[in-house]
């Protein structure tokens, strides 16, 4: 057996490992969080599942803005730090949470009268967003510990880490909601970012060496300079979302809207969980060589290759039962997003291509080209997105889907060629070639019925196996 295939069944063990395990925590974190909000549905109403999406959606827009994405940026210096200077970093990284989460809470502490009368359209709320000021600085040194276990590649401690801080969190945050109804809410929000804070310090095992505020200071520069960069593409993809839903609410109503965000939120937001729990073996081991251009090469390949693979199956199975996962998650007057769903799911193929891609721009540290990269992609996801429903409903919007992720692959993949000299294998193209006519093969089959598509299930294992022979 040659040395490369012992490294490739080395890192497809790692990264099945990462995707079982962090697979299965982000099931948890979803079941915790549809457990609060239906136990706060029951014991509240709509009133009370009102005041907990608002003020959820202010802690994170608040956070999003202040801790400048460090959650995922310093991932990337504390991969790549060698032994001597793992220590500084960690401190460093440790010494920023707190600064941004201070930073943070002091922000929403001085602006919670304007924030309660941009929610509620009156100041009466201010004392609940001053409270949740406490949440910037919880989280963010949460977000910190975090980032070190990852980084350090301490992955099965983050699994649990987050895990218990899903569980414990809802399970001391309940009672509170039970016994003071409404009153409870943000209460409750406080106890679930405090435990999240007290797991990330309970179950990390990094550990820092202390140094001055100028020395810590120096080292976070890199990490933060490309926080600011990705929170400008963070807020451009939200702006991109926006006004979307804006122009769709105008030409065709909130009715149609919602019906497009059931769709999206099933087809984008869920079959996410894949990309971010294999993210959590991929991104710091990519950090760790992203200036090695064959290894990188390599290393990319193999992830797409492995991608297809976990992809294929997936997706024959998604177009199958998507009318019963809507009506599990949803209600029978969402049908109307079945069409949409059915094309959109092919666009997740170019979505894996584009992951495997983009993170080389985020390992190594680019923020500018990482910027342009993004904003561009906005664009064209808007003005698809607009063409594509114009043209065709709903419908035309899973084409347009399809065709943004297939644009934006290809500019991921032409930036890591062009400005890093690294690109995707032959092998790992004929790959997700195979995977691509699985994809289109099942959706459509989908057309004569639910279940044709599943006839193509065989053929993913074929294409597992000869993904494994090609590595």
């Amino acid at each position: 057996m040659t040395r490369r295939r012992t490294i490739g069944r080395g890192l497809t063990g790692q990264a099945v490992k990462a995707l079982s395990v962090f697979g299965g925590t982000q099931v948890v974190g979803i079941l915790c969080s549809v457990v609060r909000s239906k136990c706060i549905a029951v014991l509240i109403g709509p009133a009370g599942v009102g005041l907990f999406a608002i003020y959820n959606t202010v802690i994170e827009m608040v956070a999003g803005a202040t801790q400048l994405s460090m959650r995922q940026t310093a991932v990337r210096d504390v991969a790549q730090a060698s032994p001597s200077e793992s220590g500084r970093i960690a401190s460093a990284v440790r010494w920023w949470g707190r600064i941004l989460g201070l930073a943070g809470a002091a922000v929403m502490l001085v602006f919670s009268p304007l924030l309660s009368m941009a929610s509620f359209g009156g100041a009466g709320h201010w004392w609940a967003f001053a409270l949740l000021s406490v949440c910037m600085l919880f989280l963010s040194v949460a977000g910190a510990e975090q980032a070190l276990m990852q980084g350090a590649g301490r992955l099965p401690a983050l699994a649990k880490c987050l895990v218990w801080a899903s569980v414990i969190g809802t399970a001391v945050s309940l009672p509170l909601i039970y016994f003071w109804g409404e009153s409870g809410i943000v209460p409750s929000l406080i106890v679930f970012s405090l435990t999240a804070m007290l797991c990330g310090a309970g179950f990390s095992d990094v550990r820092g060496i202390r140094q001055t505020a100028r020395e810590n200071i120096a080292r976070g520069r890199g990490f933060l300079r490309l926080g600011v960069s990705m929170t400008i593409s963070t807020l451009a993809a939200t702006g991109m979302s926006y006004a979307f839903l804006s122009y769709l609410t105008r030409v065709a109503g909130e009715e149609t809207t919602g019906v497009y965000q059931a769709g999206y939120t099933l087809t984008v937001k869920y079959t996410g969980l894949i990309f971010t729990a294999l993210a959590m073996d991929y991104y710091p081991r990519l950090s760790a060589i992203c200036h090695r251009r064959r290894m990188t090469s390599a290393f990319i390949s193999h992830q797409a290759s492995l991608l297809m693979c976990v992809i294929a199956p997936m997706t024959v199975v998604f177009v199958s039962a998507d009318s019963l996962f809507l009506k599990l998650l949803y209600t029978d007057g969402f049908a109307a997003a079945l069409p949409m769903m059915g094309i959109a799911i092919g666009g997740v193929v170019f979505r894996a291509l584009s992951h495997c891609c983009a993170y080389v721009i985020v390992a190594r540290g680019d923020g500018r080209v990482f910027v342009i990269t993004e904003v561009a992609s906005s664009l064209v996801g808007l003005s698809v997105s607009i063409l594509g429903y114009e043209a065709a409903g709903l419908y035309g919007v899973g084409v347009s889907y399809v065709a943004w992720y297939a644009i934006y692959a290809l500019m991921c993949r032409e930036v890591c060629r062009r400005r890093y000299g690294v690109d995707i294998s032959r092998r790992a193209w004929s790959v997700t070639g195979f995977a691509v006519a699985i994809v289109g093969a099942a959706i459509v089959a989908r057309l004569a019925g639910w279940w044709q598509p599943l006839l193509l299930l065989p053929l993913t294992g074929v294409l597992a196996v000869w993904a494994w022979r090609k590595r």
